[in-house]
């Protein structure tokens, strides 16, 4: 499981600073802002979320190809994704499944 501490290759240093950039977004003023504003935010924070779901999907669908013994003791590469990420059944399946799928739909995955 990932915890943030104590990583050295080029993916755990990818984390730390995406987490350093979310952790300064979340302290921003938050008082005061007018309609508009929230919607183009919310518009472009959620195409991050989507973004980041990929990814997510990815790298599950990666772990899913993997030999049993990387699933930690788990019976399945969706049993780990739901325990170990803590996320519902249907989450941990639809991240498997999406990016399973996810290089038959260039133009999807590039769109996004």
């Amino acid at each position: 499981m990932y915890h943030g501490d104590g990583e050295t290759t080029r993916e755990g240093r990818d984390i730390t600073a995406l987490k350093s950039a979310v952790a300064l977004f979340r302290v921003r003023p938050r008082a005061g802002r007018p309609p508009a504003q929230l919607r183009d935010r919310m518009l472009g924070l959620r195409h991050l979320i989507d973004a980041l779901e990929l990814e997510f999907a990815l790298d599950a669908a990666a772990l899913a190809g993997c030999d049993e013994l990387e699933w930690q003791g788990h019976i399945s590469p969706v049993q780990w994704v739901k325990h170990e990420c803590r996320t519902t059944t249907t989450v941990a399946i639809d991240a498997c499944q999406v990016g399973a799928q996810a290089s038959c739909l260039p133009e999807s995955t590039q769109a996004l």
